[in-house]
């Protein structure tokens, strides 16, 4: 009777960036299953013949404890079955390797919205989600919080089509969201009402029974020219008291002339920064959206002189201080009020800017959306 388990690397997975998912794979009486876990590691770190993290990986030990441990536990629950005579429960080892306990259904019965929202943050932290997936999650918890004041439906038992329904009507009509802002909204609901009923919550999937997204519009693009580029630089100038204002106009500033994403700006560190062989430094980091790796030379003055303004004040990893998204794109409005720019300014705007001037640099690649 054949039960072992292995760590494998899933590089059949099609996902973007460098690293591939971890698994562990399971042969039980002739059968093989597959476990998902927290971890994702570059080919070149793994050893497929001892199914271990390998080289100078910074998550080596980590990694490899963990799978350690996960072998320790199923070894001892076979064990014990065997001792015990009793019948080996493929459940109890999907708990063992993925670390969720099955709860039984009385203990879900009467779930709050914001327990759920609060358990399902939980689980995309243990999964290592993008913190951007996370604040989407977060903002939506808040607005089903202002909408379930309302419908005054609070328990997971009280979702249901009609829910949806009225919750569409409070976005477009008390919110005022534009349709594709609410096909966002219903998406991340979805993903939560799904994943609570895969747990047994009781809960009857409204989005199988007919619940229509709206029809998607074209989003309008908004950039730049060069000479509203010149003008943010000579009147945007932020006042003097006001330190977010200033912060901003240089992380905005930072960020077209790099094509870094409002995430990749927040997170670049000093250890980002190399030097060629010719002596140019340029910023080397993995993306926190794509996970790619991203190499941009730093051609102009303004990186090079916001670098040397923040290495005197910055006191830990970070370049940059940190504002919350919508604190910079409310400065930003004001700063292009300030510069005479008629348009809607947001920082995702840098990655449509079309500066004809800077085409000749191929870093320029990354400002595709």
């Amino acid at each position: 009777m054949k039960k072992t388990i292995r760590p494998i690397l899933r590089d059949d997975l099609s996902r973007k960036g460098l690293e591939k998912r971890i698994d562990l794979r399971v042969y039980l009486d002739g059968r093989q299953t597959k476990f998902a876990t927290p971890y994702s590691i570059a080919p070149a770190c793994w050893d497929k013949k001892s199914g271990r993290v390998v080289g100078n990986c910074p998550e080596k030990s980590v990694i490899n404890s963990y799978l350690n441990g996960k072998e320790t536990e199923y070894e001892r629950y076979l064990f014990q079955c065997e001792m015990l005579d009793e019948t080996v429960d493929l459940e109890r080892i999907r708990e063992i390797l993925t670390g969720k306990s099955r709860t039984a259904p009385s203990e879900k019965t009467n779930a709050t919205l914001d327990e759920i929202f609060d358990a399902y943050v939980d689980k995309l932290r243990t999964d290592n989600r993008c913190e951007r997936t996370i604040i989407g999650i977060l903002d939506l918890k808040k607005d089903m919080a202002k909408f379930s004041k309302r419908s005054k439906k609070r328990t997971i038992d009280q979702f249901d089509i009609l829910f949806i329904q009225e919750y569409k009507k409070y976005l477009r009509t008390v919110r005022r969201n534009a349709d594709n802002t609410i096909n966002t909204k219903l998406n991340r609901l979805r993903s939560v009402v799904k994943w609570a009923g895969r747990l047994g919550y009781p809960i009857d999937d409204p989005f199988g029974k007919g619940v229509r997204f709206l029809n998607r519009s074209t989003p309008r693009t908004i950039f730049l020219t060069k000479d509203e580029y010149d003008e943010f630089l000579q009147k945007a100038l932020a006042d003097r008291n006001d330190l977010a204002m200033r912060v901003t106009r240089e992380l905005f500033i930072f960020s077209c002339e790099t094509g870094l994403r409002f995430s990749d700006v927040l997170d670049l560190k000093w250890t980002h920064l190399k030097k060629d062989s010719k002596g140019v430094t340029y910023i080397s980091k993995i993306q926190c959206k794509t996970k790619e790796l991203v190499e941009i030379p730093l051609m102009s003055k303004w990186p090079k002189v916001l670098l040397a303004k923040y290495r005197n004040v910055s006191t830990g990893e970070n370049v940059f201080p940190r504002l919350s998204n919508g604190c910079i794109n409310r400065k930003l409005k004001m700063l292009a009020e300030k510069a005479g720019i008629g348009k809607c300014l947001s920082f995702h705007c840098l990655r449509h800017i079309k500066f004809s001037f800077l085409l000749k640099f191929k870093h320029l690649q990354i400002f595709a959306a």
